[in-house]
């Protein structure tokens, strides 16, 4: 079985991103499916906050989780930019 890089990037305070990183996770749960979909519905529970990395941009933040992120683990969260008001939430998902 493969896996594909999935996630979402949240404006607001880190709880704020939590909670709606959650209500997408069930989202995707009901239209993609929860086994195998490749999607973030298979990266549910709770997330595994990096809170020490702050990424100067998106793309960055990505290509880290890209390479960290293990599949069947917990989501990863991390920070984009300084002012703390974007997060990057995500994982490799079984397809």
């Amino acid at each position: 079985m493969g896996a594909a890089l999935d996630g979402r990037v949240y404006k607001g305070t880190k709880e704020q991103a939590s909670k709606q990183w959650h209500e997408d996770v069930a989202q995707s749960q009901i239209e993609d499916g929860n086994s195998y979909s490749g999607c973030i519905g298979m990266l549910s529970g709770n997330i595994d906050w990096r809170t020490a990395l702050v990424f100067d941009n998106e793309n960055a933040a990505w290509d880290w989780l890209d390479e960290k992120h293990r599949k069947w683990s917990a989501p990863i969260g991390v920070q984009i930019g300084f002012e703390g008001e974007r997060w990057l939430i995500g994982g490799l998902c079984s397809e």
